[in-house]
């Protein structure tokens, strides 16, 4: 079979794929087949030989990995496995590669995902949850009716800053977060 560049390249999209499981902990969720087991994250770690093969035979252009990362929230702190990155990365030249999960990873390990090979994160469950304690309190201390469109505009600007937040992380600017 052609790598899928070969199949989809005049279509101008890019391929992302994922080799094994991502671990997951977003509430009552039925995309990715509910809750995973969090006490050992290492057992879900990409392969470096898995990953390479399968860069290989496919050619897509991003592949997520897993090294640390859950979707959703994190019971504890992340801890990256930036080693096994590295490793991943020597052997998928020519790939870039993906990470699901970045909410909630502390900012100085994404920076250092970064540096050493990650160029696609995804950031969902930080950018959706970021307006609901500000919204509660714009509610909670609402004087008489409090129309929508105020809600949805408050909701748009903490998105819009926790987005450029995160925007500059990514760029490894200096950030006291």
């Amino acid at each position: 079979m052609p790598p899928f560049r070969d199949l989809v390249g005049h279509l101008g999209i890019s391929i992302e794929a994922e080799v094994g499981r991502m671990p997951n902990n977003m509430p009552d969720d039925k995309v990715h087949g509910g809750r995973s087991d969090l006490s050992d994250l290492s057992v879900y770690y990409t392969d470096p030989q898995d990953a390479q093969i399968f860069c290989q035979e496919t050619g897509v252009d991003v592949l997520t990995i897993s090294f640390g990362t859950v979707h959703g929230l994190y019971d504890g702190e992340p801890n990256l496995d930036i080693e096994l990155l590295r490793k991943i990365k020597e052997v998928t030249p020519g790939t870039a590669l993906g990470m699901h999960g970045g909410s909630g990873v502390p900012y100085d390990q994404i920076r250092q995902a970064i540096s050493n090979g990650i160029r696609k994160i995804n950031f969902f469950t930080a950018i959706d949850t970021a307006p609901a304690p500000h919204l509660a309190k714009m509610i909670a201390e609402a004087d008489g009716p409090l129309n929508f469109y105020k809600i949805a505009d408050r909701a748009m600007e903490i998105i819009y800053e926790k987005t450029v937040e995160i925007l500059r992380v990514c760029k490894n600017e200096a950030s006291q977060n």
